[in-house]
C-alpha cells in the first residue's frame, strides 16, 4: 500500500504549536467504525489475577470500535494507555496489550474509566512505531514530568495531564471542512503527521491529539513552523511503502518502509479490508525526541 497523498494547509498558531490542516486525496472507508470515544466500552482488568501489561476491552457498539496507541484508560488498578492499535469487533471482548503510565499505584476498582484522552507524541513514541520501549522505559519517561515542577503521589502521567489541561488557554483551531489529518509542529519543525479515516474521527480526536502535544511542549517558546518545512517533510515520505506486519484485531497494523528510513521517521498505521484507517508519523529528528530514543 502506498502513502496518501496529502495536501497541506495554513499553519495556526496554539501555544507552542503550530498546526497544519491535512487533507487527503483517498476514498472514505467503505466499513464504519467507531473510535474510542463512543461510550460503548467496557474496560476491565483481568478476571482474578490483574497483569500490568493487559486490559479486558468490550465492545457494546453495533459497530468495531478502533483503539489507538495512546489512548488513556484511566482509572482501575493504575492508568494505562494503549500500547499497539486494536479494531474490536462489535459485541466482542478482547484482551489488549497496555503500559502502565502510573507505577506508584496498583489497587482500585476493576473498571477503567475512557474518557477519549491520549498521551503526548514522546509517550507514544514508546508504545509503537520503530522506538517503541519496555514498561521500564515508559514509566521513565513519565518521570521525566517530575522535573517540570509538578509531582504525583503515583508517579501518574494522567495527573500531569490534568494540570497542564487546567492550565492552557482555550482555542479556537478546529478542524476544517474535509480536513482528516493533521501535522503538529513546535520549535520550527514538524514532530508528528496524523491522518485519521474520516473527519469525524478528526474532530472526535482533536481535543485530546492537541492537548497531548501541549503537555509535551510545556515551557517551550512560541516559534511559528514555516509551511516550507511541512512540505518537505510530506514530500520525504512519498515513496514509503506501507506493509503490514501484524493482526490488530479485526484490522492489521503497517509500518512504513523505503526511502523514509533516511529521514528518521516513525511511520505506523491501521488497515482494513485493504484501506488505511489511521497512520501516524513521528519525526525523530525533532528535539522533542532528542532523549526520549
Amino acid at each position: 500500500m502506498k502513502f496518501p497523498t496529502l495536501h497541506v494547509g495554513r499553519g495556526s498558531q496554539v501555544g507552542p504549536l503550530t498546526v497544519f490542516p491535512l487533507w487527503a486525496d483517498k476514498p472514505a472507508p467503505t466499513k464504519r467504525f467507531f473510535s474510542n470515544k463512543s461510550g460503548s466500552l467496557v474496560v476491565s482488568e483481568r478476571e482474578g489475577s490483574p497483569v500490568v501489561g493487559e486490559l479486558v476491552v468490550t465492545n457494546n457498539s453495533v459497530e468495531p470500535v478502533l483503539l489507538l496507541a495512546g489512548d488513556l484508560l484511566e482509572g482501575g488498578w493504575q492508568h494505562r494507555a494503549i500500547a499497539e492499535p486494536v479494531l474490536i469487533a462489535a459485541g466482542a471482548s478482547e484482551v489488549v496489550n497496555v503500559k502502565c503510565v502510573e507505577r506508584g499505584r496498583w489497587s482500585g476498582a476493576g473498571e477503567q474509566i475512557n474518557r477519549g484522552r491520549k498521551t503526548g507524541p514522546r509517550l507514544r513514541s514508546k508504545l509503537e512505531g520503530s522506538m517503541q520501549g519496555k514498561q521500564h522505559e515508559v514509566w521513565a519517561e513519565v518521570d521525566r514530568f517530575s522535573s517540570m515542577q509538578f509531582t504525583s503521589k503515583t508517579a501518574s502521567y494522567v495527573d500531569y495531564l490534568n494540570l497542564v489541561e487546567e492550565q492552557a488557554v482555550g482555542s479556537d483551531v478546529r478542524p476544517l471542512d474535509g480536513q482528516v489529518g493533521v501535522v503538529v509542529a513546535a520549535n520550527g519543525h514538524p514532530i508528528m503527521l496524523e491522518v485519521f479515516a474520516t473527519h469525524d474521527d478528526l474532530v472526535q480526536a482533536w481535543d485530546a491529539l492537541i492537548s497531548g502535544a501541549l503537555a509535551d511542549t510545556r515551557g517551550v517558546r512560541s516559534v511559528r513552523t514555516p509551511s516550507r518545512r511541512v512540505h518537505r517533510f510530506i514530500d520525504g515520505l512519498e515513496s514509503v511503502e506501507l506493509s503490514r506486519t501484524a493482526k490488530a484485531g479485526l484490522a492489521e497494523k503497517v509500518v512504513g518502509l523505503g526511502e523514509s528510513d533516511r529521514l528518521f521517521t516513525s511511520i505506523s498505521g491501521v488497515e482494513w479490508d485493504e484501506e488505511l484507517v489511521h497512520l501516524l508519523v513521528l519525526n525523530q529528528r525533532h528535539d522533542l525526541f532528542a532523549d526520549a530514543q
